[in-house]
């Protein structure tokens, strides 16, 4: 049986005056093991709002994932164990 993970992202569009449209999160995995089963995008986001978008990811055997925040230049690599 295999396992599957919602993940939740949290968007704000901090772009003055701009409706962003059709907004979609994309995951970067340069050991493939996790693959974007579906996504939920957000249909519309106005300046200043924060909407969330979705990802539905098959759990990977290897269970790990890191996750770069771009604006501190940090990396944390994290293991997940399926329960």
């Amino acid at each position: 049986m295999q396992d599957d993970d919602y993940l939740q992202f949290n968007c704000r569009n901090t772009l003055n005056d701009q409706l962003l449209e059709d907004v979609h999160v994309e995951l970067e995995d340069s050991d493939k093991d996790w693959v974007v089963e579906h996504d939920i995008p957000i249909e519309s986001l106005p300046y200043g709002e924060t909407k969330p978008a979705y990802l539905l990811l098959p759990f990977p055997e290897s269970g790990t994932f890191m996750h770069r925040d771009r604006r501190n230049e940090c990396v944390t690599v994290c293991r997940i164990q399926a329960q």
